[in-house]
């Protein structure tokens, strides 16, 4: 018996000693975790963010924030971290697995990266698992499919790829479900049919293209919530859906769902909110049997194709409190029914076909939007009955019918008015007195492009939130009403194309918020008031075509502050309060519209802005009387984008302040009396793209510059003593193109045509299947010939090849994807061919450095996860601690350049904008060159992942959405060319801290917001960000571009040779090493490689 008790009692005391050990080993299992991250840092913008500063030994562990403990057995069962930069991955071995008893895990908005480690699903207690916001890449895990009594999951906004895994299915207990935000695709898996218990679904915000969706939809019996909106979904929805019956909100919006909108849908008596705008639903619109107990309060089907009435019974939602039918074909009359939708509050009819009468019953609503339909009258407001009620109507939309008649007077009832539009109508006759009663609460009122006649009455004494007044081309007359001098709100005035008569308003100068004033083609008179006019806010002025005249004065434009400022303090960005267009945003068929407008003369064209972009400042002065001389002080105006003081008899000289305008883009000064030389600093202008200088008296040379050399031969007509205006009226020769599919259009000369029978050789040798047993072979360059046809298949027997150039031929073939086996495969140049299709997505070299297939016709999209397998571009090509012995030894630089002991590997490349070529590469020198194709869709985010390039160029694709933001991992970049694509969003912010970066080109796209502020945007060109009207910060990074003196077109070729050689690797961290190998081989090194050659060409 003694053997067994003391059996016993040893395991007695084991099963203390581990209850004992336990907690110390989870406080173990914390540090070790929080040890995995430390660069961790709390969110500075986060008034809630997480810390690590309470978790040490000194407290128990269960007392650590975010740290909660079972009360009796004091085992750590939840850990809640948010809003903390972790800034690192979750490794697979990661100590949290050691928290076995852990049921809930939150670490949203860590800033975590990497991939979701597999071995989460081995968690299995976990009941919540949340992993919201991070910055997590690569597929779900398949085990967290093991996570079987998980209720709760939260995958939202990171960069998740791929299909969501079937074993999802398995976690049948969820209720609560989140993957929105990432780059989930392909369909939705069968298997999510087994959720019988979830109540909220969010797959929003992804790239799913189908699924079962009867089959799915029929099962989530308990779905209350399902958000599958900005996906590409193609099918229809399911015909019976009946069977949701808990189901309050379904939104499907911004997918291509077609066909009809199931009329089951609206048969589910819960159904609260509905959202299908942004698909290709069509057909008439069928509610069915509206059940008066639905509580259906928000219904949008906008921006679809649905045709024909609006049904009647769409009277039975007595719940509806916003409807919004815009952007659709609907046809008839408003129906009469939708008097009994005594709750709706909300009515977007817009951009239909909708025609007659409108109907007095929807003066009650407080927002009203019926634009862009075929209206023709107004039903009057009976003055007794229910509709008599206005109280709460605040915005009106009746623009762009086809309304007659006088102005309904009925809006003078309306006390709570804020927004009316009667625009572009034909409505006739003059404006009531008793508008004055509106105009209290009025901010905006358009008015523009009627009929209406007579004066503007004094009608704003009491319109202190007047915003914006447009009543241009319509045919008011007489003098402008002194009572607006009490709009002290007023942003926005508009009095173009009328027949004002009147003296110039400069009591309007009172007016401290007036940004835009148009007084153009009245018959305003006489002299403008003296320098002691200024409007401190004022951006945009159009005086054109009336009769002003008298002189300017020298100090005219001194007190004229904005026009000589940024637009928005440079250290914001745009907030909603303070948008980038001039206007007041609202809502209409889901996208935002300003509502301020304008026409201006702009590039010698008569030209419709439909908004107003705020860092647009312009003066049109044209079209007047005015004499003496263009004052000096335009130049302190330097944020002006266009000036206009043509058709006017101004003498002088032209002033040489305009140089001082840094942004001008457009500056008419042409029939006018002025004398003297163009200022030669004008050709300093960078952005100016319009000149016109005609029909004045001008002499001397015309300076020389790319900006006035592009202009026409017109803009300098009748101008007798100009000069020099060769270059830019005579023939402009255009080199012929050297890449290797260009074609001669002219007979060959003996010469020539020796050159293509060694091009045919070459062909004959190349075209056979050569390489069967070329196991051996370690380069291939055949660029710059004639070869045609495809690849030779048996190129994949090239076992030891590193370097294929195939640059500069005629090979006319797919992506050759098969090449990928060649796992030493380092160098692709595919560059100048007529390669054509779309590039696979299971293309990946895992060791190369460098692939250049720019200038063919590659199209299609590119992955999100297309550059996960470049395995060589996201690692250090040496250990660091080697690149001494790199400079040591004269005979070691083989360690240093591709090509073995002889370094024999060369290439050219389009390189910080010019066409460079390498004698010899770097074994470090990584880059990627996709330009000159024809590639749509997103550059994929995965682009972040490749940390060691050097150089990254995108441009001349068709790229669209924002730029990826993880280009700002690229740590080692020197240049980035983004150009000429269709770019939209804010340039990242992060890029700003590319510290090695020295050449950007975000040229030519729909770029917005601020310019990063750091020495690396400073020193770009301006040219790096032209033609992106939205963009702004430019004054610091344009200021400095001014040069000293002007160089002929040979020189800036030569200089630009010479900085293409010296500096390929300058700003880099690799610039030692060149240059200091150049020094031990200095002695005929530069006559050796071409240094200085002239061989660069520069990219226009």
């Amino acid at each position: 018996m003694l053997i067994p008790i003391q059996s016993y009692f040893i395991l007695f005391l084991s099963l203390i000693f581990n209850t004992l050990a336990s907690p110390r080993l989870e406080m173990n299992a914390l540090l070790e975790f929080k040890n995995e991250f430390p660069l961790s840092a709390p969110d500075p913008h986060a008034s809630f963010a997480f810390s690590f500063s309470s978790w040490n030994t000194s407290i128990d562990h269960c007392s650590w924030k975010g740290v909660t403990c079972n009360a009796n057995s004091g085992e750590v069962i939840s850990l809640f971290l948010q809003f903390i930069f972790l800034n690192g991955s979750l490794k697979a071995n990661s100590s949290l697995l050691k928290l076995q008893h852990l049921d809930s895990l939150t670490l949203s908005h860590c800033n975590l990266i990497g991939k979701i480690p597999s071995s989460l699903g081995n968690l299995s207690h976990l009941i919540d698992l949340d992993l919201y916001g991070n910055n997590l890449v690569g597929e779900i895990p398949y085990s967290l499919g093991n996570l079987s009594r998980l209720t709760n999951l939260l995958l939202a906004e990171n960069h998740l790829r791929g299909e969501v895994p079937p074993t999802i299915g398995n976690l049948n207990q969820l209720t609560f479900m989140v993957l929105a935000s990432n780059n989930l695709s392909g369909n939705i898996p069968s298997s999510f049919s087994s959720f019988s218990k979830l109540s909220y679904l969010d797959l929003s915000k992804n790239q799913f293209t189908g699924g079962d969706l009867p089959s799915i939809l029929s099962n989530l019996t308990s779905l209350s919530e399902l958000d599958i909106s900005y996906n590409h979904f193609k099918s229809k929805l399911p015909s019976n859906m009946s069977g949701l019956h808990n189901l309050e909100v379904f939104d499907a919006k911004e997918n291509s769902f077609v066909g009809n909108v199931p009329i089951s849908l609206f048969t589910i008596p819960s159904l609260k909110e509905v959202f299908l705008s942004g698909n290709q639903f069509e057909g008439p619109l069928e509610f069915g049997n509206t059940s008066s107990s639905s509580k259906l309060k928000w219904l949008n089907l906008a921006s679809n194709n649905f045709n024909g009435p609006i049904p009647e019974s769409i009277s039975g939602f007595l719940k509806l409190g916003v409807l919004d039918l815009s952007n659709n074909s609907f046809l008839g009359p408003i129906p009469g029914s939708m008097s009994q939708l005594v709750s709706l509050r909300v009515l977007d009819l817009s951009y239909n076909k909708l025609e007659g009468q409108v109907p007095s019953f929807l003066w009650r609503l407080p927002k009203l939007t019926l634009s862009h339909n075929s209206f023709s009258s107004l039903e009057e407001v009976v003055v007794n009955g229910s509709s008599s009620d206005l109280s709460s109507n605040s915005h009106v939309d009746l623009g762009s019918n086809s309304l007659r008649g006088s102005f309904p007077r009925w809006i003078c009832r309306s006390t709570t008015l804020d927004f009316l539009d009667l625009s572009n109508n034909h409505f006739s006759g003059s404006i009531p007195s008793c508008l004055m009663n509106s105009t209290a609460s009025l901010g905006d009122i358009i008015l523009r492009n009627n009929n209406l006649s007579g004066f503007l009455p004094e009608i704003f004494t009491n319109a202190t939130k007047l915003r914006s007044l447009d009543v241009s081309r319509n045919q008011l007359a007489g003098k402008l009403p002194k009572s607006l001098i009490n709009c002290k709100s007023m942003e926005y005035l508009n009095l173009k194309g009328n027949k004002f008569k009147d003296t110039f308003p400069s009591w309007l100068g009172s007016l401290v918020s007036l940004r835009v004033l148009f007084l153009g083609s009245n018959a305003f008179y006489g002299p403008l008031i003296s320098s002691h006019f200024g409007l401190p806010s004022l951006r945009v002025i159009d005086i054109s075509h009336n009769s002003f005249d008298g002189t300017l004065p020298q100090d005219y434009f001194v007190n004229w502050h904005e026009m000589s400022s940024v637009w928005v303090d440079e250290t914001k960005w745009p907030l909603p309060e303070d948008p980038i267009y001039q206007g007041s945003p609202f809502t209409m068929g889901g996208v935002n519209i300003f509502d301020d407008s304008m026409d201006m003369m702009y590039k010698g064209v008569d030209t419709k802005f439909p908004r107003i972009f705020r860092a647009f400042k312009a003066i049109d002065f044209s079209g007047n009387k005015f004499t003496g001389q263009i004052p000096k002080s335009i130049g302190l105006l330097k944020e002006l984008i266009l000036v206009n003081f043509s058709r006017n008899a101004f003498t002088g000289s032209i002033p040489s302040s305009l140089a001082n305008i840094t942004h001008l883009e457009a500056l008419d000064l042409s029939h006018n009396k002025l004398t003297g030389n163009i200022p030669r600093d004008l050709a300093k202008l960078s952005f100016i793209s319009y000149l016109d200088f005609s029909h004045n008296l001008l002499q001397g040379p015309v300076p020389r510059s790319t900006q006035f050399q592009s202009q026409n031969c017109s803009s300098f007509e009748d101008n007798l003593g100009l000069f020099g205006l060769e270059e830019v009226c005579g023939p402009i020769h255009v080199p012929d193109p050297t890449s290797g599919n260009s074609q001669q259009s002219e007979e060959f000369s003996s010469k020539e045509s020796e050159e293509v029978l060694n091009w045919i050789a070459a062909a004959i040798a190349f075209g056979p299947d050569i390489f069967t047993n070329a196991t051996m072979l370690r380069s291939l360059d055949v660029s710059r010939n004639r070869l045609v046809g495809k690849l030779p298949e048996s190129l994949i027997k090239c076992e030891s090849l590193e370097y294929l150039n195939l640059k500069g031929n005629k090979f006319k073939d797919t992506f050759p994807s098969w090449l990928s086996p060649l796992r030493s495969l380092s160098v692709l140049f595919l560059g100048s061919n007529a390669f054509y299709g779309p590039i696979s997505s299971h293309f990946g070299f895992p060791s190369l450095q460098l692939i250049d297939i720019s200038h063919n016709n590659f199209n299609g999209t590119l992955p999100q996860d297309y550059f996960v397998n470049w395995l060589q571009m996201s690692s250090g090509w040496r250990n660091k601690s080697e690149w001494s012995m790199i400079n040591m030894y004269e005979n070691s630089s083989y360690l240093a350049y591709m090509g073995g002991l002889n370094n024999e590997d060369s290439m050219e490349m389009m390189y910080k904008g010019v066409d460079t070529e390498f004698p010899r590469i770097f074994l470090a020198f990584k880059a990627i060159d996709f330009s000159g194709n024809k590639f749509t869709g997103q550059i994929p985010e995965s682009i972040g992942l490749l940390t060691e390039l050097i150089h990254v160029n995108f441009s001349r694709n068709e790229f669209t959405g924002s730029i990826p933001s993880s280009l700002g991992n690229l740590t080692n970049l020197e240049a980035l060319d983004l150009s000429y694509n269709k770019l939209s969003g804010n340039i990242p912010p992060d890029l700003a801290c590319l510290s090695f970066v020295s050449y950007l080109d975000f040229s030519h796209n729909f770029l917005q917001g601020p310019v990063p502020r750091s020495t690396q945007f400073q020193s770009q060109n301006c040219s790096s960000f032209e033609d992106n009207l939205g963009l702004f910060g430019l004054e610091e990074i344009c200021e400095d571009l001014q040069q000293s003196e002007e160089f002929s077109s040979e020189e800036s070729e030569e200089v630009l040779n010479w900085i293409a050689a010296a500096i390929a690797f300058g700003p880099g961290v690799f610039g030692g090493l060149v240059i200091g190998y150049m020094i031990l081989h200095r002695d005929g090194y530069g006559d050796r490689y071409g240094y200085g050659s002239g061989d660069g060409k520069r990219q226009n």
